[in-house]
């Protein structure tokens, strides 16, 4: 169905979504927070204490991949690590969908282990799925409960508040959000969500953002969190692959994002993209790249979703020129991006129903500035974080 028509300068929300928001409201209890902190003083103030900020990651990273883009995201986050701007808790990797031939790329995670002389720890998410939103499905076993341990221990353990950064299923946050809600109103700064979308297609009202698609349950489930939530809609306009206000996507170039990287890093991404049987992951960081086949990987373009959740995990935000900067310290003229207070409602069928407010909340929505040059600067500052390497 077409979007209402809303107040000057508000968003547009579809009628399909309108009538389910009473139950999700219900459904999600209240979503307003009195005093709550937000991700970018949780970050500021780590720097103060002379902490970094600490970045739980959960991702849908597959070999052979489901999406390159989740590659890219595992190596700017770690980029980060080594430019002194986050540390890294742990990766947790879904457990792959029937839909997905691959397996959790638990490789790609130990190559940049190598790169980086690190040793972040790494777990794979657990296989079934929530049968409601307050599911704490008490009877996975021990295989299927290694990510959801990890989060909860990451979070106990965090010596500041600890940012969760959301690109894939959001399954194994959602479980152990309900498990243990009051650990995540206390130590959680933020679950960075990259998923869903702003506004629904009116050509296809029913048709889900693929993260959500994955788990719908868990993606509502995470909404009644009392966790802060800063949502990053992939899509302004379900699966309409041009930028919109709202939506966090945007189309990078290799050759603009792999320009000038160092030899192991055309490697991990010539390993990847290569879809390769091979499980010499260690051995392939040092091969030779023959210079035809990396022009062939330069000549393509990527769709990208997460570059600036990651960022803003860390602190960081990117300039209309493509500068990475503290957030705290950018010029006002020169933001490209931020986040704006709303309020926020999902359905258990994985829609929302969303409106911008006046009043504090605990909900943040995306919002691009500048539609035309969000896409330039990012690339540049993909390529900035890459060439750390």
């Amino acid at each position: 169905m077409k979007p209402l028509p809303m107040e000057e300068n508000r968003p547009t929300i579809s009628r399909r979504q309108l009538l389910a928001a009473g139950c999700a409201a219900l459904a999600c209890g209240s979503l307003r927070a009195d005093d709550t902190q937000s991700s970018v003083q949780a970050a500021s103030d780590s720097a103060a204490s002379g902490r970094l900020p600490l970045i739980l990651h959960q991702t849908d990273l597959f070999r052979p991949h489901g999406d390159p883009d989740d590659h890219f995201d595992l190596a700017t986050l770690f980029s980060l690590a080594l430019r002194g701007q986050a540390k890294i808790a742990g990766i947790v990797i879904d457990s792959p969908p029937p839909r997905r031939i691959g397996d959790p790329d638990v490789a790609a995670v130990a190559q940049m282990n190598r790169l980086c002389g690190l040793s972040v720890p790494a777990a794979v998410g657990s296989g079934p799925l929530m049968s409601s939103i307050t599911d704490s499905m008490p009877q996975l076993d021990r295989s299927d409960r290694g990510a959801i341990d990890l989060i909860l221990s990451a979070l106990r353990g965090a010596p500041d508040r600890l940012h969760i950064t959301c690109v894939g299923s959001a399954s194994d946050i959602a479980v152990a959000a309900v498990r243990d809600p009051r650990l995540f109103a206390d130590r959680c700064a933020a679950v960075h969500l990259d998923a869903g979308s702003a506004h629904d297609n009116p050509e296809r009202p029913d048709q889900l953002e693929c993260n959500v698609s994955l788990n719908p349950i868990a993606y509502a489930s995470l909404f009644s969190s009392p966790a802060p939530i800063c949502w990053y809609p992939c899509w302004d306009t379900t699966e309409s692959w041009r930028c919109g206000p709202n939506g966090a996507f945007y189309k990078m170039s290799h050759r603009v994002a792999l320009e000038g990287i160092s030899k192991r890093l055309k490697n991990f991404f010539a390993f990847m993209l290569d879809r390769t049987e091979s499980a010499k992951w260690l051995a392939a960081l040092d091969a030779d790249i023959d210079d035809r086949h990396w022009e062939e990987i330069l000549a393509q373009d990527r769709g990208m979703w997460s570059t600036a959740s990651i960022l803003r995990a860390a602190g960081q935000t990117v300039t209309r020129d493509g500068e990475i900067v503290p957030e705290e310290a950018i010029d006002p003229n020169d933001l490209l991006y931020r986040m704006e207070p709303v309020e926020v409602a999902c359905s258990s069928d994985g829609f929302t129903t969303w409106k911008h407010t006046e009043e504090k909340t605990n909900r943040q929505i995306f919002h691009i500035l500048d539609l035309e040059r969000y896409p330039i600067a990012m690339g540049r500052a993909v390529n900035t974080l890459l060439k750390e390497f």
